[in-house]
């Protein structure tokens, strides 16, 4: 079944902008042990908080392999490891896919498109957007308050209802205001 991603070329346009905003906080890695370890971390922090599922209570770190050509993936299902133990598997571009960016951009795939696997959505819709937006802001203290007035500009869609992210979100939001 082909879906639709109605968002992705928007989102990918605001991807550079926001990148191009805060060049120096982006973190680059040396190699995919690092990378997994970043991913991992991420993983832990928010797997069992925002769309939870049964399954990743048995899935304790994300593994990222070297990939040919441009494109860095998040792949659908669990796979195990010689020890018989459950992981969840990136891809990362070798040309550009080393860096907190494009780890945080393949976490969001692994947290928040569960859902669109079953058909519902779409792999960079609202939520996915949303989930994107609070783990830059949180991992890499981008500007919330940036990012949110360039994606309605571009009129990029992100809300969720998801309450831990939102209130999560909210709470990030929210400091930024008041300081």
């Amino acid at each position: 079944m082909q879906r639709k991603d109605r968002q992705r070329s928007k989102l990918y346009r605001v991807e550079r902008i926001w990148e191009k905003q805060f060049p120096t906080k982006n973190i680059s890695f040396k190699d995919c042990r690092e990378a997994s370890n970043y991913a991992t971390m991420i993983w832990i922090e928010f797997k069992n908080k925002i769309y939870p599922e049964n399954i990743r209570k048995q899935v304790s770190r994300v593994k990222c392999t070297p990939k040919r050509g441009g494109k860095s993936a998040c792949y659908r299902g669990y796979y195990y490891n010689k020890n018989n133990k459950l992981y969840k598997k990136i891809t990362l571009s070798r040309i550009w896919g080393h860096d907190a960016f494009t780890v945080i951009h393949e976490m969001c795939h692994a947290i928040a498109c569960v859902n669109d696997w079953n058909g519902i959505k779409e792999w960079h819709g609202p939520e996915f957007t949303k989930l994107f937006m609070f783990f830059l802001a949180h991992y890499l203290k981008y500007d919330l308050d940036f990012m949110c007035k360039t994606a309605n500009e571009h009129n990029l869609q992100f809300h969720s209802k998801d309450v831990y992210l939102n209130t999560r979100f909210n709470k990030l939001h929210n400091l930024k205001l008041s300081a």
